[in-house]
């Protein structure tokens, strides 16, 4: 069990990274403070764990301009549906890939190419290797 300041460092992060969150502090019978948290808002448009931990993947195996299947292939997926849902969606979401053609989503020679975003995020993992 968290005390008070465990549990309001523990809110204030959640609040930080993913909700709103309203922090009241009621007093007890033993004359300390108990700390509630409400969630009173809606996800924050930031990466969730997940998001960036497979935008991480999609970054890192990225070289030039890949095609999908390319990009696949190097993380040894199969299934489209999921890795186009769980893998390429929230890459372009938070913009560190883009398409090479964006305006013509089924393009022939449609690739997938690093923003300048997605750039600084490889160097970072190249670094930490």
């Amino acid at each position: 069990m968290l005390n008070s300041k465990g549990m309001e460092k523990f809110l204030k992060f959640v609040q930080a990274q993913f909700f709103a969150v309203t922090l009241f502090r009621t007093p007890d019978t033993g004359g300390t403070s108990k700390i509630t948290g409400e969630v009173t808002g809606e996800l924050a448009p930031q990466e969730t764990l997940q998001d960036i931990t497979t935008i991480k993947k999609v970054v890192f195996v990225l070289e030039g301009e890949m095609k999908r299947q390319q990009l696949q292939d190097a993380l040894q997926i199969k299934h489209n549906d999921y890795f186009r849902v769980e893998y390429i969606s929230p890459a372009l979401e938070h913009k560190y890939i883009e398409l090479k053609y964006p305006n013509s989503i089924n393009h022939p020679k449609q690739k997938y190419r690093h923003t300048a975003k997605g750039q600084a995020l490889k160097a970072q993992l190249n670094q930490e290797l």
